[in-house]
């Protein structure tokens, strides 16, 4: 295990690789943010990130590809602010959300690399304001998450399979090019789904 600890930690260039190697990668920042400037690249099978005020390592500002990180499975744990995470790697794409965590705004992108590899989430997803996953690839959207926020979307190239609830105050859209199969489906404001191949599933 490699180990980054601050009061906030701002990771600024160069590339932290422990890819393919059953290692894990724990980054805390105790007070403050872990933020992420647009030329550092964490590749990594296992990262668990622990922030009070906001995580974001989606490269933000990168001038050449949208993203380069390369994460297997991220453990995320955090109290407030936005989490936003991109990801540009070739295997599945595993986001845990630890119990308790929340955001003000909350954005997943798995960016196309050429690989079909799906965004499989764990644990309740839960913001004031946006929750936004996003899979480039032709792969899915996987998870048990229930989802909890002001606004809920989701775009997938292939089939979002959800089993947990989804509850939005303002909006849920929920667009995939296959199949959607998802839980209870509960807003205040107005509801979209759309399945372009296939139906649409309702489980709970």
């Amino acid at each position: 295990t490699v180990e980054i600890q601050g009061s906030n930690v701002n990771l600024v260039n160069g590339t932290i690789k422990m890819y393919k190697g059953g290692k894990t990668l724990r980054v805390t920042a105790t007070n403050g943010a872990v933020k992420q400037e647009a030329e550092h690249e964490i590749w990594a099978d296992q990262v668990e990130i622990k922030a009070l005020n906001g995580i974001q390592l989606d490269n933000a500002g990168r001038s050449s590809v949208a993203c380069n990180n390369r994460f297997g499975k991220l453990v995320l744990q955090n109290t407030s602010d936005d989490v936003v995470l991109g990801n540009h790697g070739s295997s599945e794409w595993d986001v845990v959300f630890a119990d308790g965590t929340k955001a003000k705004n909350i954005y997943l992108h798995n960016h196309a690399d050429g690989a079909v590899n799906a965004i499989k989430t764990q644990g309740a997803i839960v913001a004031s304001g946006r929750v936004n996953l996003t899979n480039d690839e032709a792969a899915d959207i996987q998870g048990a998450s229930a989802v909890t926020a002001g606004t809920i979307e989701m775009k997938a190239g292939a089939s979002i399979v959800n089993t947990g609830d989804l509850t939005s105050a303002i909006m849920t859209k929920i667009a995939a090019a296959k199949d959607v199969t998802n839980g209870n489906v509960k807003s205040d404001g107005t509801v979209d789904l759309t399945a372009t191949v296939g139906g649409v599933l309702i489980i709970g």
